[in-house]
């Protein structure tokens, strides 16, 4: 029997606190860390995140890498998708006007950074928004963009198109892609955030 700010405890007693608490500091340690979620929408937009997109050779280590940030301090963390070296670039996803309201323009961007040391991108890259609506009909847009001219380490947005939300009971379906498929140029130093559909306000 031990005595413990005065009160008395059998030394079996204490060795059962003892390894509940160590318990409890092992799984604290090996508690994983929080992640966002790959989609986050609200009326006012949605972000895809870099795992909830399709980025050709991303599972190839020698091609791309992942690694976890914090968007704010007392956030999860992301992924975020570093490219190491590619010829074939092609990144593209899908999601729905369901969240968003209704008669109101959205803008789709690709969040990307170009690292200082990246290099091959004097070409530009495509990129295209399609809308399939519930009838089945499309509305495609596509246009090009030189990312050399975005070389800063900093996060930008390469904006892909815009578009009206259909109405609620038709929704559509969001097509997005950026693509260069010039396998003579080897492209280096890009860094995938995901895709926002973001509401476009009046300046």
């Amino acid at each position: 029997m031990l005595t413990c700010f005065g009160f008395g405890i059998a030394l079996d007693d204490l060795k059962q606190i003892f390894g509940y608490l160590i318990g409890k500091f092992r799984e604290l340690a090996l508690t994983p860390e929080v992640h966002i979620e790959d989609v986050v929408v609200s009326p006012q937009g949605c972000m895809v995140y870099a795992r909830g997109i399709e980025i050709t050779h991303s599972e190839k280590p020698e091609n791309w890498t992942w690694s976890s940030i914090k968007e704010q301090q007392n956030e999860g963390s992301i992924e975020v998708a570093e490219l190491k070296e590619v010829y074939w670039l092609d990144i593209r996803g899908v999601s729905n006007t369901r969240s968003l309201t209704p008669g109101t323009r959205y803008e789709v961007v690709f969040v990307v950074k170009l690292k200082n040391t990246a290099l091959g991108w004097e070409v530009p890259v495509n990129l295209s928004l399609k809308l399939v609506m519930r009838d089945r009909s499309e509305n495609l847009q596509e246009n090009s963009v030189c990312l050399d001219d975005y070389i800063s380490d900093d996060w930008v947005s390469i904006i892909a198109g815009n578009f009206v939300a259909p109405p609620k009971d038709a929704p559509a379906k969001i097509i997005f892609t950026i693509y260069q498929y010039d396998d003579s140029i080897k492209k280096t130093g890009l860094v995938v955030k995901g895709v926002a559909i973001r509401e476009v306000t009046a300046n």
